[in-house]
């Protein structure tokens, strides 16, 4: 958790700052904009779940991991060439979840690399001071954790706290990676807006057995240009 907050009161810190060099939002056009674009991202996978292969499930599916709501959020940029084109790479903090029956949970942490093409959309609904882009590429999820148990599991399972206990062992993957946010010019270089993303995998997040996490993701977005 103090992780979620470092982040979330440096973006304020951030804004705020930026914000008071700016002035009204109607003087600023962001729709052609290019360059380096950065920005900051704080939300959410509202749809996360894996996949099991290889692992037949029972008639009433109790061994099937069930969805789990997951923080998300990150910090990148776009470099546009144009108006038009760019590529982009960002960092995410992603957590991801097994649950079954909603009882027993095993977290892991990752931090996901996205990159590849931007494609700059320009104004929504002629609104000058919007900007819409979309990303379409790839991304490299890197663990910082194996798949852990929480508390309650651990007592569930083991009758004590042993919440260090790997579950299964996570690895690096690639993926698919899919963008679209939409951006409104607030000040000269400060510009919040919202983010829907979707995350595909290409290969198993784990060693012990084939797991593939799918996920899309709902959030604030903040570019600072």
């Amino acid at each position: 958790m103090s992780k979620y907050l470092f982040v979330f009161f440096s973006t304020i810190i951030f804004s705020v700052n930026a914000f008071s060099q700016g002035t009204s939002a109607t003087e600023f056009e962001i729709g052609e904009r290019s360059g380096l674009l950065p920005s900051v991202k704080l939300g959410a996978n509202l749809f996360s779940k894996a996949s099991l292969e290889g692992v037949p499930a029972d008639v009433n599916s109790l061994i099937l991991p069930q969805n789990v709501v997951q923080f998300s959020g990150g910090f990148g940029a776009d470099y546009f060439f144009g108006k038009n084109l760019g590529i982009f790479t960002f960092v995410d903090y992603n957590q991801r979840t097994y649950s079954f029956l909603g009882l027993i949970k095993a977290s892991a942490s990752y931090l996901d690399v996205p990159f590849g093409f931007s494609l700059n959309w320009g104004r929504l609904l002629d609104l000058y001071t919007s900007r819409t882009t979309s990303r379409v590429g790839g991304y490299l999820a890197l663990p910082m954790t194996d798949f852990e148990f929480d508390q309650q599991s651990s007592m569930l399972l083991f009758g004590r706290d042993k919440i260090n206990t790997p579950l299964i062992i996570a690895r690096t993957y690639p993926g698919v990676y899919l963008e679209t946010e939409t951006l409104f010019a607030v000040s000269r270089n400060l510009s919040p807006g919202l983010s829907i993303w979707g995350k595909m995998p290409l290969a198993s997040s784990t060693q012990n057995v084939d797991s593939y996490f799918y996920e899309m993701g709902l959030g604030l977005k903040v570019g600072f240009f």
